[in-house]
């Protein structure tokens, strides 16, 4: 890492300036969104993970009180 920060760190500075002022450094911003050339994906945030794993329990758990797959497509 180039300027010693943990994603951690970073994180921590992008969410006490936006609460400040709704602003995020622009360096930080990109460390997160643009794609980095044979760099190491960076690891998923907890509550994306929690959100995707929500989503999928409710996806079963309509699928099982329906009593059949849900395909998105009507039996014509």
């Amino acid at each position: 890492m180039a300027d010693g920060m943990t994603p951690h760190e970073r994180i921590a500075r992008m969410r006490k300036s936006f609460e400040r002022d709704k602003s995020v450094l622009a360096d930080d911003y990109a460390y997160f969104t643009a794609p980095d050339a044979g760099a190491t994906p960076h690891a998923p945030t907890p509550q994306n993970k929690a959100a995707h794993t929500s989503e999928e329990q409710n996806e079963r758990q309509s699928q099982e009180q329906s009593g059949k797959p849900s395909s998105g497509k009507t039996g014509d």
